[in-house]
């Protein structure tokens, strides 16, 4: 929910989605994370390039697959990662 109001943000004023998704995100991970800062940066980051690449539209058909497939690999290693600190 968190990074939906953030996408909607920055697709509606076009700035701010890590204002309002850093703060909250890291509030709600405090609980599952002994540091939730280096879940919710990586995870903001990645949303800000992939929310880019659908909002500008200047990335070809093919490139924009890459994209989308180098953002799902990386949220799959951090997740792996952090389930294996627990």
């Amino acid at each position: 929910m968190i990074l939906f109001v953030s996408a909607l943000l920055r697709s509606t004023v076009g700035f701010g989605d890590a204002l309002v998704a850093m703060p909250l995100l890291s509030l709600v991970l405090a609980g599952v994370f002994a540091e939730p800062m280096k879940f919710a940066t990586p995870l903001v980051g990645l949303l800000a390039i992939f929310l880019g690449g659908i909002l500008n539209r200047r990335i070809p058909k093919g490139k924009f697959d890459n994209l989308v497939y180098g953002v799902l690999v990386v949220l799959g290693v951090l997740l792996l990662v952090n389930s294996i600190r627990w």
